[in-house]
């Protein structure tokens, strides 16, 4: 048995035999707090021009050495941390580019001997510039091209009455092939109206209840694992007869408020796992978020006092002290990628140090 156990060694030195650890699962911080789980064989959703955090858990995951995608559009996956011995793990961040082509990727895990690989499946995503809509359209038979898209009555999608059906008008890109994912929500139904193009969709939506929902649009090719093309928000009271509507990002258009580099009133709502990638780039401007009330805290948080544009908003606006629990409003300002961010245990929130990234924020 030892005369084995030694030949195998010398077999694996010599590059015969490949050594690799054996994954037990695959944990990616999805839209939600916290991870989804997914399985060694099963394929993992990654969404265009996004950043993907991966976990991959099993014996021997912590010795890994780089990560590789094969095909186009994923140029960097940096390893950010490891837990070594007994529950070991590997962490890493995938930068998909924007026009990454939608096809199934292998990633690879690269050991000093071998390596461990798992699928990945990139899913188109696009971007929410523009809601509008338009209130005093007849239910039945609608469709988006009987309206056309210059149709009058069309308004801000602010102040929204409830318990009446109603035309949303989309704006944005990628959004041909979009459904209508109401995540587990009772107070709200609706469906995409035909005839979608890639710049515009409708919705006709209905909301009974005043309180916040999260309403997704999601490639329809894609539905079966939920990855959005882009997410809002209606929010209001249980006893306000009014809902008003933010994106996850702020709109480009007049109708909602415009952002600049000297501040801004307006205040864009948004949960506690939004970051400001989508901001990277417009260093020193500065945008407001509305963070409500009872969390969860998200783990997506890197950095201190300068964070990078991947963590949690809220989430960091808590560790900086900007905010508690009950939510509020923070102020941040865009800043260009650093060298590197130190983690910090603060105010009940435990940062994560990491290296080299592209973009930052910090609270102003």
């Amino acid at each position: 048995m030892i005369r084995n156990l030694f030949l195998t060694v010398i077999l694996m030195l010599a590059g015969v035999i490949q050594a690799f650890a054996i994954i037990d699962k695959i944990e990616v911080a999805q839209f939600d707090p916290g991870f989804k789980i997914y399985q060694p064989n099963d394929t993992v959703p990654v969404a265009q021009g996004r950043d993907r955090f991966f976990r991959v858990s099993g014996g021997g995951t912590d010795l890994a050495t780089k990560i590789e995608v094969s095909g186009s559009g994923i140029p960097d996956c940096p390893i950010a941390g490891r837990k070594r011995g007994v529950g070991s793990y590997i962490e890493f961040r995938c930068t998909v580019d924007d026009d990454a082509p939608s096809n199934v990727r292998t990633v690879s895990i690269k050991y000093p001997l071998g390596e461990d690989t798992f699928k990945i499946e990139i899913f188109k995503v696009g971007t929410i510039s523009k809601i509008e809509y338009e209130p005093d359209l007849s239910v039945a038979n609608t469709s988006f091209s009987s309206i056309g898209s210059n149709s009058t009555g069309r308004q801000p999608a602010t102040n929204l009455p409830r318990n009446k059906e109603l035309t949303l008008v989309v704006t944005g890109t990628k959004l041909s092939n979009v459904v209508l994912y109401l995540r587990r929500d009772p107070y709200a139904t609706g469906e995409v109206l035909p005839g979608a193009t890639d710049t515009e969709c409708k919705i006709r939506i209905k909301f009974t209840s005043g309180t916040t929902h999260r309403i997704l649009l999601v490639d329809g090719e894609a539905t079966d694992k939920i990855v959005p093309i882009e997410f809002f928000h209606y929010k209001g009271s249980p006893t306000s007869s009014k809902l008003d509507v933010t994106t996850q990002t702020p709109p480009t258009s007049s109708s909602t408020g415009t952002t600049t580099s000297s501040g801004s009133s307006t205040v864009t709502t948004i949960d506690w796992v939004t970051s400001p990638v989508p901001k990277r780039g417009q260093n020193f401007s500065r945008f407001r978020y509305e963070c409500p009330a009872g969390g969860p805290i998200s783990e997506r948080v890197w950095g201190t006092d300068l964070y990078t544009d991947d963590t949690s908003i809220c989430s960091a606006a808590v560790h900086a002290g900007v905010i508690t629990l009950s939510g509020g409003i923070v102020t941040i300002e865009i800043r260009p990628g650093a060298p590197s961010y130190q983690g910090t245990p603060r105010n009940g929130v435990t940062s994560q140090s990491f290296g080299a990234w592209h973009g930052s924020f910090v609270f102003k």
